[in-house]
């Protein structure tokens, strides 16, 4: 069986890396949106770095609290990895292949 910070921090990933992905979309596709990140730090790529890095920590713990590493094996966790980052590919692939 998996640990409950393996399962939490593994799930954080897959979700995460979706996130990251519909982040990009969506700041890419508004100005505005854009604009306020950059206006947080010293560029939009910093702070969606930052929220990214920070949801990442703050989703693992909150999985980590749970008790799902009775429900996930490696297999699963990996599965849900995979998928997250297929996901989050074809996504950002597809983002920038309309726009190309």
């Amino acid at each position: 069986m998996l640990s409950k910070m393996t399962v939490g921090f593994g799930l954080s990933a897959a979700v995460l890396s979706v996130a990251n992905a519909l982040l990009l979309i969506f700041k890419e596709s508004s100005p505005p949106l854009k604009a306020w990140m950059a206006d947080l730090s010293s560029h939009h790529w910093v702070t969606h770095a930052l929220f990214v890095i920070l949801g990442f920590f703050v989703l693992g713990y909150a999985f980590s609290q749970t008790n799902w590493q009775e429900k996930i094996d490696g297999y699963k966790l990996s599965k849900y990895l995979i998928w997250g980052t297929v996901l989050s590919v074809l996504l950002t692939y597809g983002f920038y292949l309309k726009h190309l």
